[in-house]
This record gives structure tokens, C-alpha cells and sequence, in this order.
């Protein structure tokens, strides 16, 4: 079977690849519940994954902030 794809007759599209892409995704997740539950367990999975190191060390960086800012606030010289 032969077929031969004809011109656009409105020139050229005016969606691009994200677009496309979203329009997509939008039709996927429409009547499913699929995506969700996939989304859902990356997050889990990264999550458990997580070293607890690696989310223990924003709290630390937090509070070293805290005593340099109470150390300037005495007029400490701080490194």
C-alpha cells in the first residue's frame, strides 16, 4: 500500500516539541491514574534512597550560618 503525504495548506505549525509534548502527556494522564502512581513511587524510591547524610547536612549548614552571624554580630572576626 502506497501512500503520499500532502503539503500543509496553512503553512507551518505553530506547536513546538514541549507543546507537542504537553498536549501529549495531558491525553495520557487524562483517564489514567498510571502516570500518578509512577510519579509517586520515584519519589518514594528516591527518597528511601537518599543517603541520610545527605539530608542531614542543609540542617548543619544551617546552624554554622546561625553562629557566624552571632559570632559578626559581637564583632568576631569570622573565616
Amino acid at each position: 500500500m502506497s501512500y503520499h503525504r500532502r503539503a500543509r495548506e496553512a503553512g507551518a505549525t505553530q506547536c513546538g516539541p514541549f507543546r507537542l509534548f504537553g498536549l501529549a502527556w495531558e491525553a495520557i494522564t487524562l483517564l489514567s491514574v498510571m502516570p500518578l502512581r509512577l510519579v509517586s513511587a520515584v519519589g518514594a524510591l528516591a527518597a528511601i534512597a537518599t543517603p541520610p547524610s545527605a539530608q542531614v547536612v542543609p540542617i548543619n549548614e544551617r546552624r554554622r550560618s546561625d553562629r557566624r552571624q552571632g559570632d559578626r554580630r559581637r564583632g568576631a572576626q569570622v573565616a
